[in-house]
């Protein structure tokens, strides 16, 4: 484990840190690990989902480092960085040369086995068509490509009875009382609070993260795990990334009705909004 006299950057230190407090997540680590070992895997591309603040950036960590260490070559983008257009995607892959891409896509992986990490996929929803059907069956046939998204994958790569073989969904959840009690322990929250941290945070790992550093630092989480400092953090990540401005206008009308239905986001929204698009 590296630790702060044999760090040479700050960056390995903080991945040494990262690494010590990541608990939980077996079977996703393990499903990943099978993909990259297997010389035949059973899918080549894992779509991993779940609302903010459950661990999806901090598993990608754990998939980059597990592909480094198997010497395949990495290349992780993030939706928060980046245009959502094939030229900027392109560009972030090292494909500079647009009018040529397929070429250049085709050698990603001349230096071995190539992996992709996606990073808040749903930041790059308009462009999830020309994803599935133009840029990643470009890949080499042994490219390893995962996205990370808050939201499930649209039906179309369901759709397509191809895709089908190759593609695996895991929807993230909350951690269990055991994976919470060993992050705490990890974070050295004093063990006669650790019981009440888990209670309150319910396994969402951004909440134990928070609360962690509250009780590390000396201060008192109160018995309300409603407090408004958790609260608005909590809210601030759910809300901070929003598909559309239709989106946003749907969940403050949802803050402020008691009873939100179809019809009324219907007259409010001013266009016909489908159900499976209603928040919540």
């Amino acid at each position: 484990m590296t630790e702060l006299g044999s760090a040479s950057t700050l960056g390995e230190l903080l991945a040494s840190h990262r690494r010590r407090r990541f608990v939980g997540r077996t079977s996703e680590v393990e499903l990943f690990r099978a993909a990259l070992e297997s010389p035949e895997p059973q899918f080549l591309l894992l779509h991993i989902h779940g609302p903010p603040g459950i661990g999806k950036t901090r598993l990608l960590d754990v998939y980059a480092a597990l592909a480094s260490d198997a010497g395949a070559k990495v290349i992780r983008l993030d939706g928060r960085g980046l245009v959502p257009s094939p030229s900027a995607v392109l560009q972030a892959l090292g494909v500079l040369e647009v009018p040529d891409a397929e070429s250049h896509i085709a050698r990603l992986s001349d230096d071995g086995r190539l992996v992709i990490l996606f990073d808040t996929d749903e930041r790059l929803r308009p462009l999830d068509e020309w994803v599935r059907s133009w840029l990643v069956p470009r890949l080499p046939a042994t490219a390893l490509t995962v996205l990370a998204s808050q939201a499930a994958p649209d039906s179309a790569w369901r759709a397509d009875p191809a895709w089908r073989e190759l593609l695996r969904v895991v929807s993230l959840r909350n951690l269990s009382p055991e994976d919470s009690r060993q992050y705490l322990h990890a974070c050295g929250v004093d063990p006669a609070r650790v019981d009440k941290l888990v209670e309150l945070a319910h396994g969402h790992p951004l909440g134990l993260s928070l609360l962690a550093d509250v009780v590390v630092r000396g201060g008192e989480a109160a018995a309300d795990p409603l407090t408004p400092d958790l609260v608005g953090i909590l809210l601030r990540r759910f809300v901070e990334i929003v598909p559309s401005g239709q989106h946003r206008r749907a969940l403050e009308l949802c803050s402020l009705a008691r009873v939100t239905t179809e019809t009324l986001l219907r007259e409010v929204l001013g266009r016909r909004m489908h159900t499976n698009c209603s928040p919540g």
